[in-house]
């Protein structure tokens, strides 16, 4: 038997369904609020993604360098 157009999927628990409903009424109700959430949302994501990027960069990049012989040899001095 097929659910009607208003019952919740069977996967579905009663209590996700029904905050899925009010969301998108929401959604529906107030636009630009719900446009503005969704966008700040959206730059800290982006934001987040960058600043993880940026560390795998930097992790890997100070991984090469430190395997890396120099060129040139410096002498060590002892602090006195």
């Amino acid at each position: 038997m097929e659910p009607g157009p208003g019952a919740p999927p069977r996967f579905m628990p009663a209590l996700v369904w029904n905050w899925s409903k009010i969301a998108l009424r929401k959604v529906r109700r107030q636009k630009a609020y719900s446009f503005i959430n969704v966008a700040g949302l959206d730059v800290g994501r982006a934001n987040l993604e960058l600043g993880v990027r940026l560390g795998i960069i930097v992790i890997i990049s100070t991984g090469i360098a430190a395997g890396r012989k120099s060129p040139i040899p410096r002498p060590i001095s002892w602090p006195t």
